[in-house]
């Protein structure tokens, strides 16, 4: 099985500074720069042919570039353990109807 998820790789400046603010929380355990990543849409686990079939249909997806710039964090937890830290990004109306058409596909 295979976790799969969409996710836009970030540009080397945006991902030099996130790996620059890490290391402010005590016990984390951080990602690696070639980690880094703005999720767009969580699959799960599938298998090596429905994963092929998706990333084929994906690739289907045309998309205009645009620009992010970071914005606010954030932090989802599991059993009231912070679990994942977050950044969001601005204008999120880009990445907004860009989710809806990975949805809609």
């Amino acid at each position: 099985m295979i976790r799969l998820f969409v996710a836009i790789e970030l540009r080397v400046p945006v991902r030099d500074a996130l790996l620059a603010a890490m290391g402010d929380v005590s016990g984390a355990r951080w990602q690696k720069d070639e980690q880094l990543h703005l999720t767009l849409r969580f699959i799960g686990n599938v298998d090596r042919h429905q994963a092929a079939d998706i990333i084929a249909t994906f690739g289907t997806v045309k998309v205009v570039p645009f620009d992010l710039s970071l914005a606010r964090t954030g932090s989802f937890d599991r059993r009231g353990r912070i679990d994942t830290l977050w950044v969001g990004v601005s204008p999120q109306d880009a990445v907004t109807a860009l989710a809806k058409r990975i949805d809609q596909v």
